[in-house]
């Protein structure tokens, strides 16, 4: 199986995602300190996190068409065939 980062597309998705989420929550956590208070903080850095983090998951499911579309099993987000994919999701009908 190869790994997401040969895919320059995928990679570049998956770093860049996790560096501003990473980031945004940072200074979330620091804006919080300063106002005394998560409520009082600036929202737009978690929403801010959560778009790196839905960044980082879409780098993912490119990752997993390329593997679609040579006829390979996708693997990143736990893909349908995959033995580890959480019960809570819903496996591939044979």
């Amino acid at each position: 199986m190869s790994s997401p980062f040969r895919t320059p597309l995928s990679a570049t998705m998956i770093v860049s995602g996790a560096v501003v989420g990473l980031t945004s929550i940072a200074f979330w956590t620091y804006s919080a300190a300063v106002t005394d208070g998560l409520l009082d903080s600036d929202l737009r850095l978690v929403a801010l996190a959560v778009g790196g983090l839905a960044l980082e998951l879409a780098g993912m499911a490119v990752h997993d068409r390329g593997h679609r579309r040579r006829g390979e099993s996708p693997h990143a987000l736990w893909g349908l065939d995959d033995r580890h994919r959480p019960d809570w999701l819903p496996r591939r009908r044979r």
